[in-house]
């Protein structure tokens, strides 16, 4: 016999386009960079070359250390596991799955996500909210977020 059932969903789709600015949470840090978390999806990765520069990762206290020269004056703000930030959406990689139900014997496992969002956060305007405060000129210099 056939059985049919009536299913009432709803479906939301998350692909940010290239370029976009969004804000999340920095769930980790190491030598290679940032992880941030948007709460929804989790595959975001701030490479260390594209955080702002000069920048430098103190191992001890899990932080990136941006040293921001004024004049004479060189201050150092970091950005840790809970800051808030902003970044740029620099590419996104799919990960295409097939027939994930029943392997294919001799096909390799797959493994990842499906979607990595690569982002970079080296622009004025960019890295942890805090730094910048919500002045009109920063979030013009940024972009809609």
């Amino acid at each position: 016999g056939t059985s049919y059932a009536d299913v009432v969903f709803r479906l939301i789709v998350f692909k940010p386009f290239v370029g976009e600015v969004l804000q999340g949470t920095v769930r980790s840090c190491d030598i290679e960079g940032l992880k941030v978390s948007l709460e929804f999806f989790e595959d975001i990765i701030i490479a260390a070359s594209l955080l702002q520069q000069p920048s430098r990762f103190d191992a001890v206290n899990n932080v990136w250390i941006w040293s921001v020269e004024s004049g004479d004056l060189v201050q150092e703000i970091d950005i840790g596991i809970g800051d808030e930030v902003r970044f740029r959406v620099d590419r996104l990689v799919f990960h295409h799955r097939v027939n994930k139900i029943k392997p294919i014997p001799g096909q390799a496992k797959q493994s990842g996500p499906p979607m990595e969002i690569y982002g970079k956060m080296n622009q004025s305007g960019l890295g942890c909210s805090a730094w910048w405060g919500e002045t009109d000129q920063t979030m013009a210099d940024v972009g809609p977020l």
